[in-house]
């Protein structure tokens, strides 16, 4: 398909026959035609085999999760359940995102990538805060103390995990988004 011809080892051009093709690739784990056996595994590559399974069973479980978490919220208020609520419900919420990503990506081969971008982010800050529930409870916070020990070690300690995960996302996002850009 390429307007040339060989002579003497040399590739001339050759304009005279002029071919407009018009052409779509479409690449698929496994035969295109096949996609009705599992919608759900023919547009990922083999190591993202049974994602969209794994999303969707950890959104089932959130929901128990919440329910039972919000009974006990109600029962006592306190700065640690307060920031034990909004680890858990940034994480589902993260978790949904990344499973309507998963959905749509299923179905089209391109997905929505800002809301796998806004899930991943919200699971890293789900999980930079609950570090810091961490720390405060390895330190005895809301067990044998009513206030926070050693709060500048535990903040210290915390600022590096988080900055350390922060510049992680970052060129995590620089280097997806460069690569797809070419």
């Amino acid at each position: 398909m390429v307007a040339c011809h060989r002579q003497k080892c040399n590739w001339t051009e050759d304009s005279s026959n002029v071919i407009d093709i018009d052409y779509d690739i479409w690449l698929v784990n496994g035969d295109p035609a096949s996609k009705h056996l599992n919608p759900f595994e023919h547009q990922f590559s083999f190591e993202m085999h049974d994602v969209f399974e794994i999303y969707a069973i950890f959104t089932v479980l959130y929901i128990p999760t919440i329910i039972v978490w919000v009974y006990a919220y109600k029962q006592q208020v306190h700065l640690l359940t307060k920031m034990v609520t909004v680890c858990i419900g940034s994480e589902f919420v993260g978790v949904i995102f990344n499973f309507l990503h998963v959905l749509i990506f299923s179905f089209n081969g391109i997905g929505a990538t800002w809301l796998k971008f806004l899930g991943n982010f919200l699971g890293i800050f789900s999980e930079c805060l609950f570090m810091l529930v961490l720390l405060g409870i390895a330190r005895g916070w809301a067990i044998t103390h009513l206030k926070l020990q050693a709060k500048r070690q535990i903040f210290c300690f915390w600022g590096i995990y988080t900055a350390l995960n922060a510049i992680f996302f970052i060129v995590s996002l620089v280097s997806t988004l460069f690569t797809q850009q070419f």
